[in-house]
């Protein structure tokens, strides 16, 4: 290929993406490129007398499904770096075009000819189902209404170019805040590595002394857990927490023009709110379901959670009491992550800095991979000379019977260019693919020496490695041959099903031993794996409650978020004044993966992990509980009802008791 050729276009026929090759002028005109073969390939589907072949229509798209996929990596994983980007003119390229795909009369007319009780195999009819589902959401069962189509078309594109600015906002005021602390008492009980990370990053950022400290949650955590100063964790939850609630960057009117538009949109359609709309393609079918769902929880988890908060709120006051410090009035949520690491210390001798001697990087690893071979037979092989988009990447292959079957990577530390929190891509599905690939992004904490070799890790960002191995699994070992419903591809309260098993795997006794973690320690990290989970199942349905509320048209454009927030959730702590969560929660806003009336799915998926989990549990012959977890989960993606492919491989309809019980909830 020559120098002057776009890389981009020949993307298909890569089986890496050559993301050090690729240039930002690259990507504009590769997109329009990619629309131009997608038309040519629609106009000769449109002209073609013979039924649709959903296989081929599914192709015609393949190579701007494919740039979508790498320029939304990108623009997550590398986002300050927009020269030469037209990043604007990108954006409104896709959306318009994904608009144009499932508003295209021709193409719908075709799909519309097929009969579904025609349609030969179950993954045929999940296949058309699919893009049916696409259809309506774009408006083409009430297409031959031009004015509310056109209206729709208008809604859409604008709810894509608000959330674009809904993100780009949380990166810029999550970088514009640090808090610089120049007095050694208040960072007396912080560990020297953490100290260590702070004050280089003081230095960097330019301060003659001190310790620098950011909303990035590898900074953000520790400084709430060893800061001892209760005035500056207080500022510091309140910039956390705060984050996009007001000031040059506010998403206060973008967040309430979003939900707006979105129950506008729903109307449009033909349902009675968004949740409606949203609901009526998950598991759960409807707000009715998620709220009894809520309720079979909260009656177990709240009496608990209260209970916990006693406990704290006591042991808080005899901690300042013996460091002859003033008693607190209240408990409040900045007291939280620092009383409860006092708390865990006492009652079961554990410090969470300490455990991360156990838990070297490579080790982690090492660990997980020999469970997936012993569980699947699958090798995973460290593949050294790959080149992607920053340096400390980590990139691996699987392998079964010496046949590869795909690439995963790792992108695991922070970076300002860089958003927060952690996600799956299925950068090139199998069916895109001779190998399909898949990546990892974290934000973890690395080592003082910088060097990915030295990082060790936490309890959490262990546990973080295992579950986002699980999505890996569920994207390469699919076997399905379409794109619309391959690995990842399902219903979106099923999505966090196989990687939230893979966390318990971790909490095995007989994985734990393997880090030659005494055996006495052993016993009280199990303890101490559900300490305060009365409080932490409570804020996480506090979220989920607030999501389906917001989306359920009671919230009206200019409501006060804030006080939204403050009526609809469910907590044992009062709501500090001046916060507000969701001006900042990318999970219900974001472009990529949208949670919006999906929060409840992390819990649903929970439950389903956890009764799938005591499968494996229950059983002396773990291979074959795999062999048939690979076959009915893993391999099926989206081609069936995940009800049904759940109760294949369990014999049964799904039940709450396993997370009850792990929770500790009942006995």
């Amino acid at each position: 290929m020559s120098e002057n050729k776009n890389i981009l276009l020949d993307i298909l026929n890569y089986e890496l993406i050559p993301y050090d090759k690729i240039k930002n002028s690259d990507y504009l005109p590769a997109f329009k490129k990619s629309i131009e073969v997608m038309n040519e390939d629609f106009s000769k589907i449109i002209s073609d007398p013979s039924p649709l072949n959903l296989s081929s229509f599914e192709k015609s798209t393949f190579l701007f499904d494919q740039l979508k996929i790498i320029y939304n990596n990108k623009r997550r994983s590398d986002s300050l770096d927009e020269e030469n980007l037209h990043k604007e003119e990108i954006d409104k390229l896709i959306n318009e075009t994904e608009l144009s795909i499932y508003t295209n009369k021709g193409i719908f007319k075709k799909f519309k000819e097929l009969k579904e009780d025609e349609l030969k195999t179950t993954e045929e009819k999940y296949v058309y189902k699919f893009h049916m589902r696409k259809f309506l959401e774009n408006g083409m069962f009430i297409s031959e209404n031009e004015e509310k189509l056109k209206k729709l078309k208008e809604i859409k594109i604008k709810i894509a170019s608000l959330i674009s600015k809904y993100e780009t906002n949380l990166i810029k005021d999550t970088n514009k805040f640090e808090l610089n602390v120049t007095n050694e008492e208040d960072m007396k009980e912080f560990p020297e590595s953490i100290k260590t990370i702070a004050k280089n990053l003081s230095k960097e950022k330019g301060y003659e002394s001190g310790y620098c400290f950011t909303l990035k949650f590898p900074s953000y955590s520790p400084f709430m857990m060893y800061c001892c100063n209760r005035e500056l964790r207080k500022k510091m939850y309140y910039a956390y927490n705060s984050k996009c609630y007001g000031g040059e960057n506010s998403n206060v009117e973008l967040l309430s023009e979003i939900v707006e538009l979105r129950q506008e949109m729903s109307h449009i359609l033909g349902f009675k709110n968004y949740n409606e709309y949203v609901l009526s393609n998950r598991m759960a079918k409807n707000e009715e379901n998620i709220n009894k769902f809520h309720d079979s929880i909260i009656e177990k988890a709240l009496p608990k959670a209260k209970e916990e908060y006693d406990k704290l709120f006591k042991f808080a006051n005899e901690y300042e009491e013996e460091n002859k410090r003033n008693k607190i009035d209240t408990l409040e949520l900045w007291d939280l992550s620092y009383y409860s690491d006092k708390l865990k210390k006492k009652l079961y001798d554990i410090d969470s800095e300490q455990l991360r001697k156990y838990f070297p990087l490579n080790k982690v690893f090492e660990k997980l991979f020999n469970l997936i071979y012993d569980l699947f037979e699958i090798k995973i092989v460290k593949e050294e000379n790959v080149k992607l988009f920053h340096n400390d990447i980590i990139t691996f292959s699987m392998w079964y019977n010496n046949n590869k079957m795909g690439y995963f990577y790792f992108d695991l530390f922070p970076r300002n260019e860089k958003t927060m929190g952690g996600w799956v891509y299925s950068l090139k599905p199998k069916i895109m693919n001779k190998y399909p690939i898949v990546g990892v992004n974290a934000n973890i904490r690395k080592a003082v020496t910088n060097k990915i070799e030295d990082t060790n890790l936490s309890l959490y960002e262990a546990e973080t490695i295992f579950h986002e191995t699980g999505h890996s699994l569920h994207v390469i070992l699919s076997e399905t041959n379409y794109k619309s419903i391959t690995g990842i591809n399902v219903l979106w309260d099923f999505l966090e099903m196989p990687s939230q098993m893979m966390e318990e795997f971790f909490y095995e006794k007989s994985m734990l031993k393997q880090f030659d973690i005494p055996e006495d320690l052993i016993e009280r990290i199990l303890k101490v794996k559900n300490f305060n989970v009365g409080i932490g199942t409570i804020r996480q349905i506090e979220f989920s409650k607030i999501d389906i509320k917001l989306h359920s048209g009671i919230f009206k454009k200019g409501d006060d978020i804030e006080a939204f927030e403050r009526k609809n959730g469910i907590s044992v702590f009062k709501k500090p004044e001046g916060t507000c969560i969701f001006c900042a929660f990318s999970h219900i806003f974001n472009a990529t993966y949208d949670y919006s009336c999906g929060y409840y799915s992390y819990m649903w998926a929970e439950v389903l992990a956890f009764d799938a989990y005591d499968e494996f549990k229950k059983s002396e012959n773990k291979k074959a509980v795999a062999e048939r977890y690979r076959k009915w989960i893993l391999s099926k993606g989206g081609s069936d009802d995940p009800e049904l492919l759940f109760k294949n491989f369990k014999g049964r309809e799904f039940s709450i008791e396993p997370f009850l019980k792990n929770k500790g909830f009942i006995e």
